[in-house]
């Protein structure tokens, strides 16, 4: 368990002083929203899945590249069994809880390279990767990749996927959640309300109860405030409501962010 929480504490930042260093989680984050956000609606970032991802990737490097990856990730030091014990960690079920998470890697590797076995003996013990062997050019080779990805998603993602033959290495990380509330709402004080939205009201169902195990802080420097939902293993819903004209400085930084 030690190990599983000094590999949570690298994702989170929390290793170093309050507010040093923001952690891969929030300087990811930030980054990716700054970046993808601007005039594309809603978008989810995965911190995790793109940190095992590049984790997965840093196994096959070398150099410089390898540096720069293992300061981005904050993975100095880390070995094989402690990879494997993060993704274990997020994948095993308590008893008596319903909440359900699971992360899955595979790596697709064109048939015209020959990978190092110890690359593909890495990543299959650190990371539980799954490891394929393609042929790109092959028109059902999109087919296959979101195939797989709709498998470890129970069917939620289905992406059309095209290959066109030039690829070489593809590397796929997915997150499925399905989280359970520690203390379930009510579906007889659900009741339609309004929702004052950025285009407009909106009359949608609210969720109403009351009890002692949400958490909610609020922060005047960066202006925010914020509501913890518990589920039932112990991990939590959080929303974030900015105040007026605060969000952009929220998203671009990652020391406000977290």
């Amino acid at each position: 368990m030690e190990a599983d929480t000094a590999l949570f504490d690298v994702l989170k930042g929390l290793d170093g002083e309050p507010g040093d260093r923001a952690g891969f989680v929030y300087r990811s984050a930030s980054d990716m929203l700054a970046t993808v956000a601007d005039g594309r609606g809603n978008v989810n970032v995965s911190p995790i899945s793109l940190w095992l991802a590049l984790a997965l990737v840093a196994q096959g490097a070398q150099g410089r590249t390898l540096e720069q990856l293992t300061d981005a990730l904050g993975i100095h030091g880390l070995s094989g069994n402690e990879y494997r014990t993060l993704v274990e960690s997020i994948n095993q079920r308590r008893p008596g809880v319903k909440s359900v998470i699971s992360v899955h890697d595979s790596v697709w590797i064109s048939a015209t390279l020959t990978p190092r076995t110890s690359f593909i003996d890495d990543v299959r013990h650190a990371f539980a990767a799954e490891v394929n062997i393609i042929d790109f050019s092959d028109p059902n080779a999109g087919k296959s990749i979101s195939s797989w990805i709709s498998k470890h998603t129970k069917g939620l993602l289905q992406p059309a996927i095209e290959c066109n033959g030039t690829e070489l290495l593809s590397i796929i990380s997915t997150v499925f959640a399905d989280s359970r509330w520690k203390t379930p709402f009510e579906l007889n004080d659900t009741e339609p309300a309004v929702f004052h939205g950025d285009h407009g009201d909106a009359t949608v169902p609210f969720m109403h109860q009351r009890c002692e195990d949400v958490s909610y802080l609020c922060d005047e420097t960066f202006g925010w405030e914020r509501v913890d939902i518990p589920f039932d293993d112990d991990s939590e819903l959080r929303i974030v409501l900015p105040d007026s004209g605060t969000l952009e400085t929220l998203v671009h930084d990652p020391v406000a962010l977290r």
